[in-house]
């Protein structure tokens, strides 16, 4: 009976877990599209929700908001904070965009 039940809950939580992943998936996607037609309101607003849930790409994407202050007031300092949490995962071109605003 236990062993039932310890499967059925960790069939669940990775069934949640992909439900959560593809919802990221797709706000990102929806962020990109809005971005790309310049609708930054929209873009800023599911950026930064994936943002503050450790998502690589918006981390670095918000930051380049900030950096180009598009759909926010420019703010050197929130665009470092957004681009060294996603240059601390790893993510080269957020690591290329620090060094660049360092040199600034």
């Amino acid at each position: 009976m236990i062993r039932i039940l310890s499967a059925l809950c960790l069939s669940w939580a990775m069934a949640s877990g992909s439900v959560v992943w593809a919802d990221a998936a797709q706000d990102f996607q929806n962020a990109t599209i809005a971005y790309e037609k310049q609708d930054y309101t929209t873009a800023l607003k599911l950026f930064k929700s994936l943002a503050e849930q450790g998502h690589v790409k918006a981390q670095h994407n918000l930051g380049f908001m900030y950096a180009n202050g598009e759909g926010v007031a420019q703010d050197y300092s929130k665009a470092v904070e957004w681009l060294t949490k996603a240059a601390g995962q790893g993510h080269k071109k957020a690591q290329e965009a620090l060094k660049w605003l360092n040199k600034q």
